[in-house]
């Protein structure tokens, strides 16, 4: 039996997608670099060339010299470098913002909680990339229940929850067994 017009596309869009799960993700290669690890601080050359690092703090003047844009340029092309296909987050764009956000909260000092619990983190043993990601998760789930309430964010309820934040109680809040 021949196959309708509706079949045909939807076995090209089938195949389209599996050809892009096969590609191998773009990635910035810096000739005698070898692909560090997304937890492990980049190479001089390598920071250099991407223009960011979750694992070093950033510089407040050049941070500040940004636009939004170049600062999520930065981050997903960071991403992009170190981390796998399989890796990648469901979105990068999103992914990007909530290190911006974090970075910018950090250089900013506000909250001043948003340094404290980095400080915090780090101290109980994660990297400070992954102590990024809970800070980010915190906000982007204080964040979501806002617009839940299409409200603003409740800063005190965030402040508290950031001087409350822990390796266990992110791991335990974000259903996570370990890092």
């Amino acid at each position: 039996m021949a196959k309708s017009r509706g079949q045909k596309r939807a076995a090209k869009a089938k195949k389209r997608q599996q050809t892009r799960k096969n590609k191998p993700a773009r990635k910035v290669a810096v000739p005698g670099v070898a692909k560090p690890s997304s937890n492990e601080p980049l190479s001089a050359e390598l920071a250099a060339e991407l223009g960011y690092d979750p694992n070093v703090e950033v510089d407040p003047q050049e941070w500040g010299s940004l636009d939004e844009r170049q600062r999520l340029s930065r981050v997903a092309k960071y991403h992009n470098a170190t981390l796998k296909r399989a890796q990648m987050p469901p979105s990068m764009q999103r992914h990007s913002a909530m290190h911006v956000i974090v970075e910018s909260q950090l250089v900013d000092a506000a909250p001043p909680q948003a340094r404290s619990a980095l400080t915090r983190l780090m101290g109980e043993g994660m990297s400070r990339h992954d102590a990024i990601h809970a800070i980010g998760w915190l906000a982007t789930e204080h964040m979501r229940r806002a617009m839940a309430k299409q409200r603003p964010v409740d800063d005190k309820a965030y402040a508290n929850d950031l001087s409350a934040l822990t390796v266990r109680s992110w791991l335990k809040a974000a259903g996570l067994k370990g890092l």
